[in-house]
């Protein structure tokens, strides 16, 4: 949808996705970052709170960086990622999957092209990838303190807000993995799992079904609000 909405501003589509692909680097290395941070400074609580299932923060720790080393390949190697999607592209032309595999190839060819030059120039811009940066860290904060919020909404006590902070921030790096519609699944899942021992017992179920309200369908309902098409009257309207 954000690709769509640039491409109405005149931009190519091939460039949209580009911006959102450094977007994407940007937003996932901040992520990240934050977490390791945070863990460093409530690494006993958190070491207490994974010790049964802590392959979960590994995973999805570890698919983040793996994700962002691809794309950043993606912008500084060409050649890397042209021989490692061909064979993949071929081989789901031989399966019937793509029906035009050489077009496909020839058109990400193009993509990855234009995304080698974007990457360049976002290189160039250091202050503005640094003020990206910084804000994607504020922006995960939020993110992470509505369940904080939730948690003392429902009379919950004894947990400390940055202790909350990482668990949050592990099952965020889990959700970024799982395919849609597996995300939905993935995040109250997990949620249940990470906060089941942290939440009263009997208001995990309530507190799930809030935080998803508050972290996923408002943004929708709100957002969807912004694309109501609304009449633009011209001055010659206005006078008249």
């Amino acid at each position: 949808m954000q690709a769509y909405e640039l491409t109405k501003t005149g931009k190519r589509a091939s460039e949209s996705m580009s911006i959102l692909a450094m977007k994407f680097i940007i937003t996932q290395i901040a992520l990240v970052v934050f977490t390791l941070i945070v863990v460093a400074f409530q690494l006993n609580f958190f070491q207490e709170l994974f010790k049964d299932f802590l392959w979960v923060a590994v995973l999805g720790f570890l698919a983040n960086i793996i994700l962002i080393v691809v794309v950043i390949l993606a912008g500084i190697n060409k050649k890397f990622i042209t021989w490692f999607t061909t064979p993949i592209i071929k081989l789901l032309g031989k399966l019937k999957i793509i029906k035009n595999p050489e077009k496909t190839i020839e058109k990400l060819d193009g993509s990855i092209s234009n995304f080698n030059k974007q990457f360049k120039m976002m290189n160039s811009q250091k202050w503005i990838v640094f003020q990206i940066f910084v804000i994607s860290c504020i922006q995960s904060l939020a993110y992470y303190s509505i369940t904080y919020m939730v948690y003392r909404a429902f009379g919950n006590s004894g947990i400390g807000f940055w202790q909350i902070i990482p668990v949050q921030a592990f099952l965020l790096l889990f959700m970024t993995i799982m395919p849609t519609p597996g995300a939905g699944i993935g995040a109250e899942g997990g949620f249940l799992l990470l906060f089941n021992s942290i939440f009263k017992e009997g208001t995990i179920n309530l507190s799930i079904l809030f935080w998803r309200i508050y972290t996923f369908y408002l943004p929708i309902i709100v957002g969807a609000l912004f694309l109501i098409p609304i009449k633009k009257h011209t001055k010659k309207e206005i006078s008249q």
